[in-house]
């Protein structure tokens, strides 16, 4: 579309004056009815109309409602905890005490009915994450440990599955020239028409089993390697955060290893997946059962003879 072209005078005298696309308006008022342009493009300007043209059409400015900027909090943990007693979301504010200082603390939103819970300080919030932080972390001893049967067990995995591949592989290969072998022979009628469909048959749908079992064990490879490596480094970060103050980053931290984050009578309660609950309990000398554990003993029977003392 075109649209005729304003020049706006340039304030410095040496400086290019403006070309700006303006388009035809018709501004209706309780007073009278303007005809005036407005710039297509206003983002740039103060305002879209000149303040004169309120006045002329009988608009009150006095009685407008002035907007401003709305200020935005950055309150590190909003997001993070639900209310443990009504299972609204959890919210922060700022506060000043007596003496003039600042601080912020949560609350819940009371947005699901009656609300009896007290506010929580950001800082003593912060003093309870860290605690948990200190029961998920590990000593670097046994993450070194860890680390390294991960890397052994990983080169082992691929020599594994390598060696399955190569065995795909051929079989796929074998395949391909039986099923080749058997399309040269039925044109010279050295076979008959229905023995011919059938291996034909039987052979396609063995091709597509490869298929398949290549596809497998090409994702088997980093199935449980990497996730478990995953959680290592996990685990080795809550030893990292134990001692930062970069809260947006603890926030984030729990966002992905923990679960069920509650704030109830100023507790903070965060669940965590079965191996790390697991690594909380061997750490502190506790029994710990859940319904994988057998299953988990079991597959890691093969593997507990490279295990050290402190990890059995």
């Amino acid at each position: 579309m075109k649209y005729p072209y304003l020049t706006v005078l340039n304030s410095d005298p040496n400086g290019k004056h403006f070309r700006r696309p303006v388009v035809d308006v018709e501004i209706f008022g309780s007073n009278r009815t303007i005809n005036t342009f407005a710039l297509l493009d206003s983002g740039a300007d103060n305002c879209l109309f000149h303040l004169e043209y309120a006045k002329e059409i009988g608009i009150d400015l006095d009685k407008c409602k002035k907007f401003g900027v709305p200020v935005r909090h950055h309150f590190p943990f909003t997001g993070l905890f639900r209310c443990g007693e009504c299972e609204s979301m959890i919210t922060a504010q700022w506060c000043t005490n007596r003496f003039g200082t600042k601080y912020r603390y949560y609350r819940c939103t009371k947005k699901n009915g009656k609300y009896g819970q007290e506010y929580l300080r950001e800082d003593r919030l912060v003093l309870q994450l860290k605690e948990h932080l200190q029961k998920i972390s590990l000593p670097d001893e046994w993450t070194d440990w860890m680390t390294k049967q991960t890397d052994e067990w990983e080169k082992d995995e691929k020599s594994s599955s390598g060696t399955l591949l190569v065995q795909l592989k051929e079989y796929e290969r074998e395949t391909e020239q039986k099923l080749s072998e058997l399309v040269n022979l039925y044109p010279d009628g050295d076979i008959p028409k229905e023995n011919y469909l059938a291996k034909k048959n039987e052979l396609l749908k063995e091709k597509v089993s490869l298929n398949e079992k290549l596809k497998s064990a090409r994702a088997e490879r980093k199935n449980w390697v990497e996730p478990l490596r995953e959680w290592i480094l996990d685990i080795k970060k809550a030893t990292q955060l134990t001692s930062s103050d970069n809260f947006f980053e603890i926030k984030d931290y729990f966002k992905k290893i923990g679960t069920n984050s509650v704030l109830r009578e100023k507790s903070v309660s965060i669940s965590f997946c079965p191996p790390t609950e697991f690594a909380c309990a061997r750490k502190a000398g506790e029994d710990f059962s859940h319904p994988l554990l057998t299953i988990a003993r079991e597959r890691a029977t093969i593997f507990s003879s490279n295990f050290p003392e402190w990890w059995r």
